[in-house]
């Protein structure tokens, strides 16, 4: 049992919503922008538009603005959405549930993040009905309905999604800050692979100064530049490329509570490597399988899905292991540094080529001989020293406001447990 806060009831949502239908017959030369729902309350979204010719449904169903609407399949995973005036007149499948909220009696964005909440997505989750595997799960109809939630009076309903609406602002305002510096990052890079930086430490002008470029694998590049692919650079300087560990020299089984950590294709991030739900190996696996270790400087691909993304392995993984999924890169420093390496290969140019050069007819796939012959620039050392103090700046940036970003996600979820739950009451 739980306690009621004064001047709160505890009702269904059925009370506070009306269902709506707008269903119409799908004609075969009408164009429809087809809707969707994205997980943990993050909006509706445009899936794509096709004609009524291309669409194997007889009949879809219209959304309009203010609409609140949810994905039966998904409701488990936070499915749930506010139709904005840009997604007003899309269309939705069966699948997604549309509601009208009574207006004399509830706010419409109060429900939103009533709805928002990880909780309320788990019970969810022990209420929905299906087949065995979890994406069949369906939340129904009645189910949505007969859920029940504690309702302030429709004034502090307004002033507590007025409150969480502030947070949102901010968290939007910084996520458009952090996409701007991931876009200005990504062109800075392309510059500088592309036209290099004079003796001042400006770009080099390939239009002004035609003479100084000359025409490479990779398009133009300025003239003391070296073009090589992966795998000589890696025997020049002393390195390899190396797979990982085959599935007979260790399994899941040799895992362990406690012991080294071994990285998976799961663990690689935009250039980092990521540090959560890592398998853990044994001193005497980690001793017998010295060849899969990891050093700083390394740089790890996976072999299949996502091959066009590596890791940086800096002092925090040193000593890791990789797993059979992975690939190894390792150069030395004679020829170029890795770190100027790992941005290089994290550019937009390589990733196309890598990706264009895969192999595997349902899945992306990459192995030794590909990753050798991709094309790698080769600036003189000091170049390549500036290269990556201008992007480390500029990654720091991102970092920083990313962690301002996850700082108000925790802020958010906060207030959501206090607000939405009448622990802590608003003034109206």
């Amino acid at each position: 049992m739980y306690n009621i806060p004064s001047g709160w009831e505890s009702v269904r949502i059925g009370n506070l919503v009306e269902q709506v239908e707008r269903w119409e017959n799908v004609e075969k030369h009408k164009p429809y922008r087809q809707m969707g729902v994205k997980w943990y309350a993050q909006g509706v979204f445009e899936r794509e538009t096709k004609k009524g010719s291309q669409i194997k449904a007889v009949k879809l169903c219209r959304i309009e603005k203010g609409d609140f609407v949810y994905n039966r399949l998904f409701a488990w995973k936070g499915s749930f959405a506010l139709v904005t005036e840009s997604q007003h007149g899309g269309y939705v499948s069966g699948e997604f549930p549309i509601f009208s909220v009574k207006k004399a009696k509830a706010d419409s964005n109060f429900l939103l993040y009533y709805f928002s909440r990880p909780i309320i997505w788990d019970k969810i989750e022990l209420q929905s009905t299906g087949t065995s595997n979890a994406s069949r799960f369906r939340w129904k109809e009645g189910d949505f309905t007969s859920f029940p939630l504690l309702l302030p009076p429709l004034p502090e309903q307004r002033k507590i999604a007025e409150v969480l609406g502030s947070v949102d602002e901010v968290i939007e305002k910084t996520k458009a800050v952090i996409g701007q510096l991931k876009a200005v990052k990504q062109a800075l890079l392309e510059a500088l692979l592309t036209c290099g930086l004079d003796t001042s430490g400006h770009l080099r002008n390939p239009l002004k100064s035609s003479h100084l470029f000359k025409q490479s694998p990779l398009g133009l590049i300025p003239k003391e530049w070296e073009v090589d692919k992966l795998g000589s650079v890696c025997a020049r300087s002393g390195g390899s490329i190396q797979i990982g560990p085959f599935g007979s020299q260790l399994h899941s089984s040799d895992y362990r509570e406690e012991g080294i950590p071994i990285m998976t294709v799961e663990h690689l991030g935009e250039n980092e490597i990521i540090h959560q739900n890592l398998p853990l190996v044994g001193e005497e696996d980690y001793e017998r399988l010295k060849k899969y270790h990891l050093k700083t400087g390394d740089l790890v691909f996976s072999r299949v899905g996502s091959i066009d993304r590596c890791g940086y392995v800096s002092e925090k993984e040193n000593g890791w292991m990789f797993s059979g999924r992975c690939l190894r890169v390792r150069v030395g420093m004679k020829l170029i540094g890795s770190k100027f390496l790992s941005h290089q290969l994290n550019n937009t140019t390589h990733r196309n080529w890598i990706l264009k050069h895969s192999v595997g007819s349902t899945m992306h796939c990459l192995n030794t001989t590909i990753l050798s012959n991709v094309p790698v620039i080769i600036p003189p050392f000091p170049e390549q020293k500036e290269f990556e103090i201008i992007i480390d700046a500029n990654i720091q940036r991102i970092m920083t406001e990313e962690s301002k970003l996850d700082q108000l996600e925790v802020i958010k979820n906060g207030l959501m447990s206090i607000l939405l739950t009448g622990e802590k009451r608003v003034k109206v």
